[in-house]
């Protein structure tokens, strides 16, 4: 068994194969920016910062749409392959964690924040070989308030966590082509809520070597335990996702 890390680029491409041929989750964007601008959520004027831009998917969709979008992951591989997209980008992306951020950006600076795909509950996991799980809810934790910190009063964060109704997937198999050549690709994913861990498992090839990533699970009360203190409503959105739950939360 091989474990993520950070700095491994086959890594961070396996997980760009995941999103784009298998989620296929380019589709769901366009959606959820219509329905956060349709509500006044989202404004063409706003300071909006992706904090997980991973190779794009969202990042891009908001650039050419013309917003004031400023990118960033915790991934230095991740932004190496984000660079080599050809974006135009107005600002230059930052590699830093989430807990990090407050200490970059100046306070009350962003007017929308963006943390899609599920991502917060890697915030103190990603790309660590056998993760401290109580530590890295800590960092969940820390993330969360520094993400507060660089929010405008009455600004907006969405974000997404798994749903405590999923308990797992796969393994799935797909067939993909990649560099001209057909691929066997695999997940799967079991999320065990009463030790609050879940295991995600990717694989290339049928001998490849399984890449196991472990992380820390929130059901919606401790979520809302964390994030209550930092926002003034905590809204849940129905996402039409069978995995993760969407979240609308106001500083």
């Amino acid at each position: 068994m091989a474990f993520m890390e950070e700095g491994d680029r086959e890594i961070v491409l396996m997980w760009e194969l995941l999103e784009t041929k298998i989620m296929k989750r380019g589709g769901f964007y366009p959606r959820l920016l219509y329905y956060l601008a349709e509500n006044g959520y989202l404004k063409k004027d706003y300071r909006v910062l992706c904090a997980t831009t991973g190779h794009g998917t969202l990042y891009s969709i908001l650039l050419k749409r013309g917003y004031d979008v400023y990118g960033n992951d915790g991934s230095a591989e991740m932004i190496k392959l984000l660079e080599g997209k050809g974006y135009k980008h107005k600002h230059k992306p930052t590699n830093l964690k989430w807990q990090e951020l407050a200490n970059h950006y100046q306070e009350k600076f962003f007017d929308f924040i963006f943390t899609e795909g599920n991502s917060l509950i890697y915030a103190g996991s990603w790309g660590r070989r056998n993760p401290d799980l109580a530590k890295a809810r800590e960092e969940i934790n820390k993330s969360i308030l520094s993400k507060s910190k660089i929010l405008k009063t009455k600004g907006f964060w969405y974000l997404e966590i798994p749903k405590e109704s999923e308990k797992g997937d796969g393994p799935v198999s797909k067939e993909l082509i990649v560099g001209g050549k057909s691929v066997t690709f695999s997940y799967s994913f079991l999320n065990d809520w009463k030790r609050r861990i879940r295991t995600f498992v990717m694989k290339f090839g049928l001998d490849g070597e399984e890449v196991v990533q472990k992380s820390p699970l929130m059901t919606d009360k401790e979520f809302r335990e964390v994030a209550s203190p930092y926002f003034s409503s905590i809204k849940k959105l129905d996402i039409n996702d069978p995995h993760y739950q969407g979240y609308l939360l106001r500083k």
